[in-house]
């Protein structure tokens, strides 16, 4: 889980160093041969792409966590279906995720790819975000356009 902190300084060498606010350690080996670091708008897109995946339930020390966005690519395709995603992650992310201001717009690309777009803003920062996610559970991410 990310931390919320002061604006820190991190220097991942002699040369480079970066201020943030929020930071991160993601499962996925850096450069340096330790786990990556993520800061700010990373740390909130790693939030929202957790709280997609999770199955509503599998926390135990809070079971409303998750959307379980995969589930819905097995239900029948229709718009009411397609609603009640839209206003479930426009909810959990609402509640989940209140660092930054989230806008979010879903579509169904076929009857086995759901793409999410997101716009975050944080800090005087903006970043758009694209996720594709098919029956194969196979996650697709893009930036914005």
């Amino acid at each position: 889980m990310a931390y919320h902190t002061n604006t820190h300084k991190s220097f991942d060498d002699e040369f480079n160093q970066k201020e943030y606010l929020i930071k991160d350690i993601i499962p996925e080996i850096g450069s340096n041969g330790d786990f990556k670091e993520i800061y700010d708008i990373d740390v909130i897109i790693n939030s929202i792409k957790n709280l997609l995946h999770t199955p509503i339930g599998s926390y135990p020390h809070d079971p409303e966590y998750g959307i379980g966005i995969t589930e819905y690519l097995f239900t029948p395709t229709n718009q009411d279906n397609i609603d009640e995603l839209r206003k479930n992650i426009k909810r959990k992310i609402r509640q989940y995720e209140s660092r930054a201001q989230i806008i979010t717009d879903i579509k169904l690309l076929d009857k086995e790819t759901l793409e999410v777009n997101f716009t975050i803003n944080f800090n005087g920062k903006s970043k758009k975000k694209k996720l594709q996610i098919d029956s194969n559970h196979f996650l697709k991410e893009f930036e914005g356009e």
